[in-house]
């Protein structure tokens, strides 16, 4: 998706991602996987957050649940976005 970072992002994310896989020691505890420090700016991309919800919650496919066409968030208790949560969790990069 063109346009979506900027430059400096790019930048920033590719050297904390090289960092991460040459010199990982080098880095806190903390930010040693791929979703933190610089990379945790796209846990709430406002791009990526619409482009994981689409295909979490099955918007524009045909998921089906004992029925024909898109499941509708009624038959997803739980697994829609709320005011306080995503509908898609990142465990692990």
């Amino acid at each position: 998706m063109p346009g979506v970072l900027t430059a400096d992002e790019c930048k920033t994310l590719r050297e904390f991602v090289l960092t991460l896989r040459d010199d990982p020691e080098s880095l806190p505890e903390i930010d040693r996987h791929s979703l933190s420090g610089p990379g945790s700016m796209l846990l709430d991309h406002p791009a990526l957050v619409g482009i994981l919800n689409v295909i979490v919650t099955g918007e524009n496919h045909q998921l089906t649940k004992d029925k024909e066409g898109p499941i509708e968030p009624e038959d997803m208790p739980g697994y829609l976005e709320t005011e306080d949560a995503y509908a898609f969790r990142c465990e692990s990069s």
